[in-house]
């Protein structure tokens, strides 16, 4: 089993999307912070002529948040910045990696060396969990320059608060890649996968939670419910987060979704 890690591990240092979309995840998190003050002052030089105190009062107010220093729990919260673009990427670059064998021809060989086909799926995944690891703490490094540069970071009490999101939107991103394993491992459908991921990443289902939510609401005669704040393609992009929905949800992703993918993969031929 080892083996297979050290494997897999050896093909995402060779991948080149891994590596483009660690990049991309660190450049747009470092400009963002600077094109928001340029977006602030332009704003405020627009409207400060125009007589509308409260829009000249709003637009003041942005421009001294970029001027005070960011809480370092904030950019623990959201590493991504909550730029869906990014999370978009990182889904492709792991359906794209979770195919290259598939893609290839050669799992046929690597099928052959082991006892089961499936037993391939461990230690694919778990370099694919390392990829988005990769890609947060890229994101999150360019975060934290870019902000420095700009504004500067103040150390605030919310940190163990802020480490916590962080781990669970890590489990949240390996649940979802547990999803997109089914799809271009499991079924073999790099295509899927990829639209899979697309969707992930827009966070385009919450389309569908808010009619479910409403539905749910009047049946249950619940007032506060919304079911996006259940969904592991919301909550990765949410801050604060539900910690047991979290928890929860990453954990059954994964011990649902994994296991099927390696039965899947013991009952398909391999081509």
């Amino acid at each position: 089993m080892f083996d297979l890690f050290r494997m897999e591990l050896f093909k995402l240092r060779k991948h080149k999307l891994t590596w483009g979309a660690a990049i991309v995840c660190f450049v747009v998190t470092f400009v963002l912070p600077l094109i928001g003050k340029l977006f602030a002052g332009i704003l405020y030089n627009i409207v400060k002529d125009s007589g509308e105190a409260q829009s000249v009062a709003e637009a003041k107010n942005l421009v001294d948040a970029f001027n005070s220093p960011l809480e370092f729990s904030s950019l623990l919260k959201m590493p991504f910045g909550g730029i869906s673009l990014v999370l978009i990427l990182v889904f492709v670059s792991a359906s794209s990696f979770l195919f290259l064998d598939i893609g290839g021809g050669y799992i046929k060989n690597i099928a052959g060396q082991i006892p089961s086909r499936g037993h391939s799926c461990y230690g694919k995944y778990a370099v694919v969990c390392l990829q988005g690891l990769l890609c947060m703490l890229s994101a999150f490094l360019g975060g934290v320059i870019g902000t420095l540069i700009v504004r500067g970071i103040s150390f605030d009490s919310d940190i163990p608060a802020g480490i916590l999101e962080f781990a669970l939107k890590w489990l949240i991103l390996c649940g979802i890649d547990a999803v997109l394993l089914l799809f271009t491992t499991g079924l073999g459908n790099k295509v899927l996968g990829i639209v899979m991921a697309v969707i992930f990443g827009t966070g385009a289902l919450g389309m569908i939670y808010m009619p479910l939510s409403f539905g749910i609401r009047a049946l249950f005669r619940l007032e506060d419910f919304e079911l996006g704040g259940y969904m592991p393609d919301q909550m990765i992009s949410a801050s604060p987060m539900n910690v047991w929905a979290s928890l929860i949800g990453g954990a059954v992703m994964i011990c649902v979704f994994l296991p099927l993918t390696v039965m899947l993969l013991n009952k398909r031929d391999v081509k």
